[in-house]
């Protein structure tokens, strides 16, 4: 297991003190309003106590290194940026590529069981059906030695399920990923600013940013499975900072409205609402020149990469600037 007894019940009675220490943290929060210190909180709360969940008392060791006890299997993924991912708390490694390509997918698409063949298709494309389906079982019993090698609970029947042609990660492993907290936090701060609350609209968006490091798994720049939810994330990471620029720009943030779009720009340099945000800001705070700036790199850009003049908008916006209107 994961060390000597004396250590592992160390660490348990240390994730039980960080929990009472962050509910703590929590009651104060509620008390000073802290909208976004609160969600930062139930976050680390939820970290933890996946973290505690498990208990060396409770395990019936079994063959493997694997152990099946009354605690669910605990796995935590970072998809967004560089690719981690942690079963029972422990960094899952020394796998093969394909085996580690198979687990993203299998991860990503956990809602639903997925069929045989379209695994076969995606990963082995080129490949003759019974080649392809060779190829898979291979990866599978290797992805599977891996999981299991890492040791802590497991549930019946392991960690990837087989059932009428389909695979699916086993549902009964609780599974934590960045990518459906990030979405969560977007949520989260749509419903809040329908409802008028710019607070916590900027508190939920402001986590949700944090969380996205990266592009979905941006190491596999090149997979064809990763290309449209990829985009997905990402457009909807790029319209939720220009949500949360424009929501600072109104509550008079101007340097934080700057910072949004400027991150905007970063992944797109033609997006004239970002360049727009950026004017309206510089001219608020009396900086017309910063504007006019920001208007030329504007136009400038827009005729390289596009060969195309700004909208009637950017226009219209840079001479009411250039006027002093």
């Amino acid at each position: 297991m994961g060390g000597p007894p004396e250590l592992e019940s160390l660490a348990g009675a240390g994730y039980a003190h960080l929990l009472e220490q962050l509910g703590a943290a929590r009651v104060i929060a509620d008390q000073l309003g802290d909208q976004s210190a609160i969600a930062l909180l139930e976050t680390l709360q939820r970290l933890c106590a996946n973290r505690a969940t498990y208990h060396p008392s409770l395990e019936q060791v079994v063959g493997g290194g694997a152990t099946v006890t009354s605690a669910p299997a605990q796995l935590n993924a970072y998809f967004l940026g560089r690719f981690r991912a942690y079963l029972n708390g422990q960094p899952i490694s020394n796998w093969r590529k394909k085996s580690e390509a198979l687990f993203k997918y299998l991860v990503l698409q956990r809602d639903a069981p997925v069929h045989r063949d379209q695994v076969c298709a995606l990963f082995w494309p080129e490949a003759e059906p019974q080649a392809a389906r060779n190829c898979l079982n291979v990866t599978l019993h290797a992805l599977r030695k891996s999981l299991i090698a890492v040791g802590g609970p497991m549930p019946e029947g392991g960690p990837i399920l087989f059932a009428d042609d389909r695979y699916q990660l086993n549902p009964a492993i609780e599974c934590w990923c960045d990518t459906d907290l990030f979405r969560e936090h977007v949520a989260h701060g749509q419903a809040a600013a329908i409802a008028g609350d710019r607070t916590a609209a900027i508190a939920a968006y402001e986590l949700a940013a944090t969380l996205y490091s990266g592009d979905l798994l941006a190491d596999d720049r090149y997979e064809e499975w990763v290309i449209s939810p990829r985009e997905r994330l990402r457009d909807s990471f790029l319209a939720m900072l220009q949500h949360l620029g424009q929501l600072y720009a109104e509550t008079l943030q101007h340097q934080q409205a700057i910072t949004c779009a400027q991150k905007i720009l970063a992944y797109d340099n033609c997006h004239e609402e970002a360049h727009r945000l950026i004017m309206r800001c510089y001219a608020a705070q009396g900086q017309r020149g910063l504007a006019m700036r920001q208007y030329a790199l504007c136009r400038a850009t827009l005729a390289r990469e596009l060969g195309l003049q700004p909208m009637q908008e950017t226009e219209q916006l840079a001479e009411a600037i250039r006027s002093g209107r």
